[in-house]
């Protein structure tokens, strides 16, 4: 089941497309020049093209983080389910017994 879980939430992230786009422009904006323009023309063109994927790489490093971060809370959740779940039986009885203690 925890195998199961973290597959999900990497599928919900999209964790295989993230890292596989990383350093892709955002939102795939990029600005081409002709071969006769000018210099001023292709720098700014350049600088179009680096600020869209540095933009497209804080994002989703940003995204990436966040799923890491998911799937670590799950981890610890699914451990913590997997050791407390044989103390259930026994659970009520030693509330019992610890409520009757304040009385």
């Amino acid at each position: 089941m925890f195998g199961k879980r973290i597959k999900q939430t990497a599928d919900t992230f999209s964790v295989s497309i993230l890292l596989r786009t990383l350093f892709s422009p955002w939102k795939q904006i990029i600005s081409s020049t002709y071969k006769d323009s000018s210099l001023e023309a292709r720098v700014k063109s350049l600088i179009d093209n680096v600020v869209s994927r540095a933009i497209g790489f804080v994002v989703r490093s940003i995204t990436l983080f966040l799923a890491g971060a998911a799937m670590f809370i799950i981890g610890i959740y699914s451990v913590l389910r997997f050791l407390l779940w044989p103390l259930l039986p026994v659970l009520p009885f030693v509330l019992l017994v610890l409520g009757l203690a304040y009385l």
